[in-house]
């Protein structure tokens, strides 16, 4: 993933927030629990 000059908001922000739970959630169900903290650590 690319960095971004300024932060997201609005529509972008929603979506890409959406975006990180599914992966964590991905993550969980898949017992893969260090990926899961790492990427709700990044939020």
């Amino acid at each position: 993933m690319e960095k971004q000059d300024s932060p997201l908001s609005g529509d972008a922000l929603i979506k890409e927030v959406c975006r990180r739970i599914r992966v964590a959630r991905s993550y969980w169900d898949a017992h893969n629990n260090a990926a899961c903290r790492g990427e709700r650590g990044r939020c």
